[in-house]
């Protein structure tokens, strides 16, 4: 993942890319702040990293790696 600071490149399906705050991370997944919302089930990639949008929280998204 790359990161500068606190924060994390996510890249959508559509190939945009998005900086977006790392509020927390795992070995399965991350805790994004962002005001993008993609659909839950929606393929998205952190760095080299592809996962699986699972959840919508206040401040952004929960990511699980490897979840396709």
């Amino acid at each position: 993942v790359r990161r500068s600071g606190n924060t994390a490149l996510l890249r959508l399906e559509d190939g945009r890319e998005v900086e977006c705050e790392l509020i927390d991370m795992s070995v399965s997944g991350a805790l994004l702040a962002t005001t993008w919302r993609p659909p839950l089930g929606s393929i998205v990639t952190v760095g080299r990293q592809s996962a699986t949008v699972r959840r919508h929280h206040r401040t952004g998204i929960g990511i699980e790696f490897g979840a396709q």
